[in-house]
């Protein structure tokens, strides 16, 4: 199987690819921030490249969006030129993806703190001949769950109970949701209890961080949805996910991993670590809450414009 090199620029990335790969492919194979509006289709024209030292022929695309100057210089529309030589490719700085501020200031509200997540430190007799009851029931006893109730308890975080409370010398905090015990920390930790807030754009992602003691913002950090790569708009993200048969998986893919950059970003300005955070809270427009759960949005691009869900999950 034919391959060719392909150097990037400004990226200053190279690699090799098959004869016949879209330019396009190739950029978001190596994951360079770069934008589509119309989502690949050759509709916007936005995905200029330069080809050097030789560029394919133009195409009908290439074409229509670009003058006789241009495609004699070598540019080309990414979206629709395959590889068929080795490559130069100068990415053009409107297919860049530019940085978007974010709006951290406001008007502060006075309200009561209620979180889901609380924390009770507690200092658990040791076991002896004379009591002898398991690891488990020693938690749920110092939580004054009845001996009949069973809290519900993450068999992984089981597995390591043992080793917690006697490296700790039985002495922990328990976290609980509810009635559901979610960790058990060493020492006294109940001064420590955050949550973090997201905001997922079309364009732009934000995290908040929040002390879920005081309800006071303490660290904020943000990325571009890389969804963006798929188009500009929802129409062209939902198009792609029909059209395509791994696209809605992809498509959310890309906004997990933005959530996960955000909260480890947001952890480290924070000075905290990530397993500090303890809940997480989401809003969106509709196309962008689907896409984030792995819902299926072909519904929202016919008429009537029906959801999978429209409440919170």
């Amino acid at each position: 199987m034919e391959k060719f090199e392909i150097l990037f620029q400004p990226d200053g990335l190279r690699t090799k690819v098959v004869r016949g790969t879209l330019i396009t492919d190739v950029i978001l194979s190596l994951g360079i921030p770069v934008q589509m509006i119309c989502g690949g289709t050759g509709k916007c024209g936005k995905c200029i490249v330069e080809i050097q030292p030789e560029a394919p022929d133009p195409g009908d695309f290439d074409r229509q969006h670009l003058s006789e100057h241009d495609l004699q210089s070598g540019m080309r529309l990414a979206c629709q030129t395959k590889i068929d030589r080795d490559m130069i490719i100068l990415i053009s700085s409107d297919m860049q993806l530019k940085e978007s501020k974010i709006l951290v200031e406001g008007t502060e509200l006075s309200l009561e703190i209620d979180p889901l997540i609380s924390k009770k430190y507690v200092e658990l007799p040791e076991p002896s001949l004379q009591d002898q009851v398991a690891d488990l029931y020693r938690v749920k006893r110092a939580l004054k769950f009845a001996e009949e109730e069973c809290p519900e308890f993450d068999i992984d975080l089981l597995r390591e109970l043992p080793s917690i409370l006697r490296e700790a010398d039985f002495k922990v905090t328990v976290v609980t949701s509810a009635d559901r015990i979610i960790a058990v920390e060493p020492s006294d930790t109940t001064g420590r209890l955050y949550g973090i807030a997201f905001d997922i754009g079309t364009t732009t992602v934000v995290g908040t961080i929040v002390d879920l003691l005081t309800g006071k913002d303490i660290s904020h950090a943000s990325r571009l949805n890389t969804q963006v790569v798929y188009g500009e708009d929802t129409i062209s993200r939902i198009q792609h996910t029909l059209e395509n048969p791994e696209g809605l998986q992809k498509m959310t893919e890309k906004i997990r991993a933005v959530i996960n950059e955000i909260i480890a970003e947001a952890a480290d300005n924070a000075e905290i670590k990530t397993d500090e955070i303890y809940e997480a809270s989401f809003v969106g427009n509709t196309t962008m809450s689907h896409l984030f759960l792995g819902l299926d949005p072909a519904a929202l691009s016919q008429i009537p414009f029906v959801p999978v869900a429209n409440a919170g999950i």
